[in-house]
């Protein structure tokens, strides 16, 4: 957002936005951007992004990728420049170096390889899984979405591939605290 004459990375207070809407007795809707910020509904967090993130011209150069719990990285471009950065809580970024890997052991058989950007093998013996939340089995597809599956805490999705093309999947949900 241009604001003052430059570009800012602005973290919205949710809580307090509720709060105050809450008590509304007509003046939130008349706040003006820089009385939202005075009155700490909006606050500027330029000052931890990197100086690359304010410059005019910069987009978001590809997705968003979650590489390990908590840990995105966030891939930025002005022009034909490319900055990848990294962060654990959107507030923070450190310029991301796509040459180091990640690996996740998640239990005895299985373990999760990524180079950062994308999961490039899944190590299992999933045979040894077990079956009981089995959602679908030998589904050939071309374009396939399954939306609304909810899943608890420390549950997982495993996806197998039995069949010679490669295929890719995403997972989209909320981490709630």
């Amino acid at each position: 957002m241009h604001w003052y004459g430059k570009r800012r990375l602005l973290e919205f207070d949710v809580a307090a936005w509720e709060a105050a809407l809450a008590a509304d007795t007509g003046s939130t809707s008349t706040y003006t951007f820089d009385q939202t910020v005075t009155s700490g509904l909006i606050t500027d967090i330029s000052s931890g992004a990197p100086s690359f993130f304010t410059n005019d011209g910069v987009i978001l150069g590809g997705p968003i990728v979650r590489t390990a719990k908590s840990k995105w990285v966030i891939p930025l471009r002005s022009g034909s420049t490319y900055n990848i950065y990294e962060t654990t809580d959107f507030k923070t970024y450190t310029l991301y170096s796509t040459t180091s890997a990640y690996t996740e052991t998640l239990d005895s058989v299985t373990s999760v390889i990524s180079d950062g950007s994308d999961t490039d093998k899944v190590v299992s013996n999933f045979d040894t899984l077990n079956q009981a939340g089995l959602l679908e089995e030998n589904l050939s597809f071309n374009d396939y979405e399954r939306t609304g599956l909810v899943i608890s805490n420390n549950d997982r999705v495993i996806v197998r591939n039995s069949g010679t093309e490669n295929i890719s999947f995403n997972v989209m949900g909320y981490e709630g605290a």
